[in-house]
């Protein structure tokens, strides 16, 4: 590809060349044929000369430095779970190296196969755009949600390149653009940033400031090799005169396992040169969460405008067969049904006049027990029936719900729009294992049947267990 240096290296050498090829050939010889000689002779030289100069001092390159493959970190990263969370501040030719190529490909072949797991569907490559532009929606939405340490639904992965504002120009665009579509075609979200804002919004917080230069000082983070690349000559003169960063720095770091409370595995990693490091300090793992929320905060504001859910290709997609529809609960018939126990022509019918009396007598215990100042956790919460009603009619203060279906996750994410984001919160997790603190609602519900659905009678004991726990001791369940 001819790039623009060329062209101003060949045009000034046509200039150079007429006027040196031109002095020579008026005192060394007086013929036509002679001075055209001469002119290509010092125009093939001259333009030699600029061309190695340009090549070899000049030209902005992006070196490589292969890391060395981490066989602790290959096995940690094929065996996480969900959820590790990265910062990527170094120079981006990393991502040119064999190292970083493979465990991005190790990474997007988990995230498939988990996705595809959750989804209880085969895939699709989709250039839809509502397709994109939920995916889009869904990685700004994951880190607001990590900014304000809200418990979020189970994701793969979100990386966070933070790169400063020349990485982004038209010359260095493409590469960008690639890199994010690498991620998104494997659903690993992936939100660029622009490094100068960024930094200059952190230094405004010595707190803020403070915890960024803590977790520097645990990685031991140089700030020379969040640089953009340079030419030859410029590298030689950045060890002359060395890159003193203005302000703060943002490590490049990576959190395995990271928003979940209950694993044991979660680990700090970074590298330092060509080698892995990591750390399952709980200060240092304490430091670097600190460090993503705070990244996750300002990820909206600062985001590369370039990056739009038009500049995704494609991306991997759940493909329901013909007849599917996910589990009984999450089909359009259910809605139907319940909609056809209410309607009152059907009153004269035993089975709608017993269902009735069902879904009236949850909606009067709800009412009795519950009200303005309660936060009200709902297990199993399906699509959202009983999280309507608690926020609806009982005037709840706010209200969580977890499903273990990712059907009915998606389809009571649409309370969020009513009620605002403040009010509800959808988790997809396992409600064995719930992913709240102690003590952290007033009541706990599990409404209709949805204990008599998990058949494990120790499942259910467990889920019972977790609904105690998360509720205060004066609450309710």
């Amino acid at each position: 590809m001819v790039k623009s240096g060329h062209v101003i290296s060949f045009v000034v050498g046509v200039v150079v060349a007429a006027v040196i090829g031109g002095t020579i050939a008026a005192k060394v010889t007086e013929s036509t044929a002679g001075r055209w000689v001469v002119l290509v002779v010092t125009g093939y030289i001259v333009e030699l000369t600029l061309f190695v100069i340009y090549e070899h001092l000049l030209r902005t390159r992006r070196e490589v430095e292969v890391p060395d493959p981490e066989p602790e970190f290959t096995q940690q990263v094929r065996d996480a779970d969900w959820s590790y969370c990265a910062v990527s501040s170094k120079q981006v030719s990393l991502w040119e190296s064999p190292t970083f190529l493979f465990y991005l490909l190790v990474n997007g072949v988990k995230s498939l196969l988990h996705f595809s797991q959750e989804a209880r569907s085969p895939l699709k490559l989709s250039n839809e755009a509502e397709d994109k532009e939920r995916f889009f929606a869904q990685s700004l939405e994951l880190a607001s949600q990590i900014a304000k340490g809200e418990p979020v639904v189970r994701f793969y992965g979100l990386r966070l390149l933070i790169y400063p504002e020349a990485m982004y120009s038209r010359e260095n665009r493409d590469f960008i653009l690639r890199l994010i579509q690498a991620h998104v075609l494997n659903r690993i979200h992936c939100i660029p940033i622009v490094l100068e804002p960024l930094i200059a919004r952190l230094a405004e917080s010595s707190a803020e400031a403070e915890a960024l230069q803590r977790l520097r000082l645990i990685t031991h983070h140089d700030p020379q090799e969040s640089d953009v690349p340079r030419s030859p000559l410029g590298r030689l003169l950045r060890r002359v005169w060395p890159f003193r960063p203005r302000g703060v720095v943002v490590p490049d770091f990576l959190i395995i396992d990271n928003t979940d409370p209950r694993t044991a595995k979660t680990t700090l990693w970074w590298y330092e040169g060509k080698a892995a490091r990591s750390s399952d300090k709980e200060e240092d793992l304490t430091a670097a969460a600190r460090v993503f929320q705070l990244l996750c905060r300002y990820a909206s504001a600062y985001k590369w405008t370039g990056f739009t859910p038009d500049e995704i290709d494609m991306l991997a997609a759940a493909e329901a067969p013909d007849g599917y529809g996910g589990d009984f609960f999450s089909r359009p018939y259910f809605t139907r049904w319940v909609q056809w126990i209410r309607d009152p022509s059907n009153s004269k019918l035993r089975v709608a006049r017993m269902f009735r009396y069902w879904f009236e007598e949850e909606e009067r215990i709800l009412k009795d027990q519950l009200g303005a100042n309660d936060e009200v956790l709902d297990v199993g919460c399906g699509y959202g029936r009983h999280l309507d009603m608690l926020l609806s009619d009982c005037g709840c203060k706010a209200a969580a719900g977890v499903d273990i279906s990712p059907h009915m996750v998606l389809r009571a994410g649409g309370l969020r729009k009513k009620f605002g984001e403040s009010k509800v919160q959808i988790c997809f997790e396992d409600a064995a294992a719930l992913n709240f603190s102690d003590n952290r609602f007033d009541a706990a519900i599990c409404m209709t049947n949805t204990l008599g659905n998990i058949e494990s009678v120790d499942t259910r004991a467990n889920v019972i267990r977790e609904m105690v726990r998360v509720v205060k001791p004066e609450g309710r369940s």
